[in-house]
């Protein structure tokens, strides 16, 4: 995402797939080349949750920054879509 700007989402699954292969069970958000948020690895919990704040106005920024992406972003403006989402980590 530092070279075209954007927002990663990764995430793994963790234990053993029953032969030689162990998942850490990572997870990371990155927005623009910045790293937001990284989950621990090698942990024993079933399930771990982490959260970022991504404003999309960013990505838009950075994008209209670089040459290639700044023409077709003035010609292409993003609308914006908002959401009431809410994760409850019970």
């Amino acid at each position: 995402t530092r070279k075209c700007g954007g927002v990663y989402l990764y995430s793994n699954q963790r234990g053993c797939d029953g032969g030689r292969q162990y998942y850490d069970g990572g997870a990371i958000i990155v927005c623009n080349g910045q790293l937001l948020a990284q989950a621990p690895q090698f942990k024993i919990q079933d399930v771990q949750v982490i959260t970022a704040t991504v404003d999309l106005d960013d990505v838009r920024s950075y994008r209209a920054s670089l040459p290639s992406f700044g023409i077709q972003a003035v010609h292409n403006p993003l609308q914006d879509h908002s959401s009431d989402l809410q994760i409850d980590c019970e």
